[in-house]
């Protein structure tokens, strides 16, 4: 991704010298200038300086309250983030750069409240996240990505911000992680998981959010590993264990996710 300091913030602010992000440790530290503006007696310019007199932020107040634009920069000169701003509260388009000048983030608001597609990069500047909001809530698809590019996650949520439908895992070779079936939030129905090589790792039935009914796990080779049942999450009732070749090599008796007792098959 272009980096975005060279034309927005030199453009911005010909000849201004630029400082760090508002921190809590910065208290004391700021010297802040207002300036009354010359045609409109409700709106006034600020202008915030750290104590080497960089620019720290600027923006309008309107009738006291945020309205406009607003920039913060850090203290390498490049600008960090540009908010708008109306009757004291978010609107509109926003962005956030690193200090480098790569965009971090890219958001959208209406009367304060996230709308709108979302954006987060990793610090080579290539997509890491994007999301969709609908009045504050999260719906739709949202996609992760690999610092090196290709998919981390496809998620969907419904129109109540819950993740809803079929969502998935990968690995940065692209090769599927695990899957799961999303009912309102709770993981209902046929799962899989699966090593880096594309073999299956486990599959069986999810409840609730819990492991359910039979299940069986294999060795990244795809042999059978163990085999047995859930209840609510917890291994129950005989568990069979297999070695790399397939063979049967023991049991084990479990409840309520504890072992009870075990058996090795002589071979």
């Amino acid at each position: 991704m272009n980096k975005f300091f060279i034309f927005i913030s030199f453009l911005v602010f010909p000849g201004s010298s630029f400082s760090q992000t508002y921190t809590s440790n910065m208290i004391g530290k700021l010297d802040t200038v207002y300036e009354k503006d010359a045609f409109n007696p409700n709106l006034v310019h600020e202008y915030v300086y750290d104590s080497a007199k960089f620019l720290y932020a600027a923006g309008n107040l309107l009738n006291g309250k945020r309205d406009g634009i607003w920039r913060t920069y850090f203290d390498n000169h490049f600008l960090f983030t540009v908010e708008e701003y109306r009757n004291g509260a978010r609107e509109g388009y926003s962005l956030m750069l690193n200090s480098s000048g790569y965009m971090m983030r890219e958001e959208n608001y209406v009367m304060g409240i996230k709308q709108g597609l979302f954006k987060t990069y990793a610090v080579n500047g290539k997509l890491k996240m994007e999301e969709n909001f609908i009045n504050g809530i999260q719906v739709g698809w949202r996609r992760t990505y690999y610092p090196e590019g290709g998919s981390q996650e496809n998620g969907y949520f419904n129109k109540n911000g819950l993740r809803d439908s079929l969502n998935q895992w990968f690995y940065g070779n692209g090769k599927l992680l695990v899957q799961y079936i999303y009912l309102k939030g709770e993981i209902n129905g046929p799962s899989e998981s699966f090593y880096e090589n594309g073999n299956l790792k486990a599959g069986g039935i999810y409840k609730s959010n819990y492991e359910e009914g039979y299940w069986k796990e294999y060795y990244d080779t795809g042999k059978i590993k163990s085999e047995g049942n859930y209840i609510i999450g917890k291994k129950t009732g005989l568990w069979k264990l297999y070695d790399e070749g397939g063979l049967l090599m023991k049991t084990q008796a479990y409840k309520d996710g504890t072992m009870i007792s075990e058996k090795t098959i002589n071979k």
